[in-house]
């Protein structure tokens, strides 16, 4: 299996928040090049943070306690932070909801209520000194007239090619996209 990413992927994440959807999970647990680079970012500095759903989603397959503490070790291992308090953020931040929701229903997203939680998270933490990812392979999910797609991450498998994206917030888009939204 072959992985495709800039070089200097993991330098340039130094000191970066990478969100991570539960894609990125079972990517790496298919893919050992996938997770080596997470390891990587992770070492030299970028903190890696989920929510309890992807957690969820991530386990969901257990069909023992054993299995479940697998899985559940597999994020810590990784360096995993679990975010607990993403479901608030729609509740303090109304105006980016409903500018969200508007824009997955007008380029035809369908993202999950994970997903959703996933890029309310990311725009939670925009004004952070650092920069700020969301790490998912749903492309189709993340409205780019509100995040711009930063980086792309090829993953090849014997029969088929997976992409990782890196999504972050743009400023110009959500200030021209507030504008139609009344507070």
């Amino acid at each position: 299996m072959k992985l495709l990413h800039h070089a200097d992927l993991a330098s340039r994440a130094s000191n970066s928040h990478v969100i991570l959807d539960t894609n990125v999970f079972l990517h790496a647990v298919e893919n050992d090049e996938f997770y080596a680079l997470l390891i990587r970012m992770h070492s030299k500095g970028c903190a890696l943070i989920t929510i309890p759903s992807v957690v969820f989603e991530f386990s969901r397959g257990a069909k023992t306690v054993e299995e479940y503490n697998w899985y559940v070790d597999y994020i810590n291992n990784l360096g995993v932070v679990v975010y607990k308090h993403a479901e608030e953020q729609m509740v303090i931040d109304k105006a980016f909801s409903v500018i969200l929701q508007a824009e997955c229903k007008k380029s035809g997203c369908k993202a999950s209520y994970t997903d959703f939680l996933l890029m309310m998270l990311l725009h939670k933490f925009a004004n952070m000194p650092n920069n700020i990812f969301l790490m998912t392979s749903n492309y189709r999910d993340v409205p780019t007239s509100v995040f711009d797609r930063d980086e792309l991450i090829a993953l090849e498998y014997q029969n088929s090619i997976q992409t990782q994206g890196l999504y972050k917030n743009s400023a110009s888009k959500l200030g021209a996209l507030s504008a139609t939204v009344a507070m």
